[in-house]
């Protein structure tokens, strides 16, 4: 399959779930209609096999929502995102020892750094000169924010290259789409983002590790769901209420993965759980790169009235995005980048589609 067979195949699957999703809300439960649309297009496993993912899936986009709502009373009360972060981690490893506590972190730091360099060479095309590790919660909490500027200004660009036509859905699937990103209300969105992102991964159209694999599609239908807000006008009237959107989402996203794999077979022990298998699944490149090309594709499914505007909205908002993407890239270590040149294709140069 060439990259260009390889790009369709993905578009199709996730029109294929959303058109379902729209076809079914409010006539099934979500975790049902979940279910019943893993099977049809994953025919070769088993019932407990999809009731197993189907349950990993549903569990862990409720996480995600209520560590969302949790962060948002916290700021709604003066806490910053940073100091919220920190005090969810000491909750989350308060049944370890000091030295599995400071592995934990150490873990945690040396990771979402992985991550955030992995980004950096994909909107660089060069490895950063030198790299800071984070240690503290807050500095990791900081370093979280700034790969979700940084994964946003690659969205944003794959929506300006993706060339996906903006009158793709049936009306039913635009008109829910647009409603469920209009009212929050969009655990059903999400979740048919996360099972055709699953499915893609089964079939080996999308990058996604085996190993808590459920899990960590969940994480991208979270992801791509709250880009796709942001870049369709419906969270922010600035790039700088965007952008602080994202840091949001991204920080209470990381926890929310956390909890989630501390509570499964994959987290032989909590600093596991909370260190190395963590934060690069979620602001990983390979995951950023996913989301990317994903926003694009819930947004022009939409129609074209949303299609549009979403295309508007970066290409105002663009300019803004990048400066600040530069900063953040030479705010460790100074990068030789053309950013604005670099960022056009990156994610779909990441996945083989450029």
């Amino acid at each position: 399959m060439n990259a260009q067979e390889k790009e369709s195949a993905i578009r199709s699957m996730f029109s294929e779930y959303i058109e379902s999703y729209a076809q079914h809300k409010g006539k099934m439960e979500v975790s049902s209609w979940l279910a019943q649309e893993l099977q049809v297009h994953m025919s070769d496993k088993s019932s407990a096999e999809i009731t197993s993912i189907t349950r990993e899936i549903t569990m862990s986009l409720t996480i995600h929502q209520e560590k969302a709502k949790s962060l948002a009373s916290a700021i709604s009360q003066g806490k910053s995102k940073e100091k919220w972060f920190a005090d969810e981690m000491k909750a989350l490893t308060s049944d370890l020892s000091e030295s599995e506590k400071e592995e934990c972190m150490a873990n945690l730091g040396k990771s979402v750094s992985k991550s955030k360099s992995e980004l950096t060479e994909m909107i660089t095309g060069s490895s950063p000169e030198s790299v800071k590790v984070p240690t503290t919660p807050r500095e990791i909490a900081g370093e979280i924010c700034d790969s979700s500027v940084m994964g946003q200004a690659v969205a944003d660009d794959a929506i300006l290259s993706s060339g996906i036509s903006a009158d793709e859905g049936s009306p039913e699937a635009q008109r829910v789409i647009k409603e469920e990103l209009q009212s929050g209300n969009d655990l059903g969105l999400k979740a048919a983002v996360a099972g055709a992102s699953y499915t893609a991964a089964e079939k080996g159209l999308i990058d996604v590790p085996k190993e808590n694999r459920a899990g960590i599609c969940a994480s991208i239908g979270q992801t791509v769901v709250e880009k796709a807000k942001v870049a369709g006008g419906f969270i922010a009237k600035t790039v700088g209420e965007g952008i602080n959107w994202l840091e949001r989402a991204a920080v209470s996203n990381v926890v929310g993965v956390a909890v989630a794999l501390k509570g499964t077979a994959v987290a032989t022990s909590a600093v596991y759980a909370a260190g190395v298998a963590l934060s690069g699944y979620v602001v990983g490149a390979t995951v950023a790169a996913t989301t990317a090309v994903l926003a694009p594709v819930v947004l022009f499914s939409a129609g074209k009235e949303l299609g549009d505007k979403a295309v508007r909205w970066v290409q105002k908002e663009r300019p803004a995005l990048v400066k600040k993407t530069a900063e953040v890239l030479k705010k460790g270590a100074e990068v030789a980048v053309n950013t604005a040149k670099n960022l056009g294709k990156a994610a779909l140069k990441w996945l083989g589609f450029a």
